[in-house]
């Protein structure tokens, strides 16, 4: 005669039910958390990396918390919890490692970009001039009048805004001009940031100004 079988140490439906809840609900509050310390940092891109891989995490710890679920038999509700909690820990260590430096990454390719166009703009404004201060009268919010004064015979079209999205201000009184970008925030940085004698700076959020011919203020080493 075959033995009935032994269901005493499946895990009930309704602990099922509680544990699958788990998992989804510690990767919000963990995402909530790196989305509060990201709009602190004023870091729009780190919230969108956040989302999308909390997101891939939470689709695959509570799959692999079904599958275990279904296909497993454990006799203790926190038997059942240890697999994903040993997922959760590995997930949030890769995601502490790889996010930073993917943003970083990121945030120095729009510098480089943000500073090339600022020198593509300085250019066209020199050469406008022809080796005289005679520089064009430019307000700081007013890129139109300069557009018109520099396009196309300088300069095909004239960049407007900077790595991060956010407008390039040109100010000019006719005899000397500053070309200026607010960084990753695009607000201008106050006394908190750190600025070297030389001009330089180490955080994304730093101005970074270009006036009469090269960069008075600019990104140099490390930059958090």
């Amino acid at each position: 005669m075959r033995d009935a079988p032994n269901t005493g140490d499946i895990l009930p439906p309704q602990r099922a039910h509680r544990l699958l809840w788990l998992v989804p609900l510690a990767l919000m509050l963990f995402a909530a958390g790196l989305f509060g310390w990201a709009a602190l940092g004023c870091r729009p891109a780190f919230q969108v990396g956040c989302a999308v891989l909390v997101a891939i995490a939470a689709t695959g710890d509570a799959l692999g918390l079904v599958a275990l679920l279904h296909w497993g038999r454990f006799d203790s509700p926190w038997r059942a919890a240890l697999p994903m909690t040993v997922m959760l820990g590995v997930t949030f260590v890769v995601a502490a490692i790889a996010i930073p430096n993917m943003i970083g990454a990121i945030d120095r390719g729009r510098q480089k970009r943000t500073m090339g166009d600022m020198r593509t703009i300085a250019t066209a404004v020199e050469m406008r001039a022809g080796g005289r201060p005679d520089y064009p009268v430019v307000g700081p919010e007013d890129l139109d009048t300069l557009a018109r004064e520099l396009e196309p015979t300088y300069l095909k079209a004239l960049p407007r805004i900077d790595g991060w999205g956010h407008p390039i201000r040109v100010e000019s009184d006719g005899r000397s001009y500053t070309i200026t970008s607010y960084g990753c925030c695009g607000e201008q940085d106050g006394a908190g940031v750190h600025v070297q004698p030389n001009g330089g700076t180490t955080t994304f959020s730093a101005d970074i100004v270009f006036a009469n011919g090269s960069f008075v203020k600019f990104p140099d080493g490390t930059q958090l």
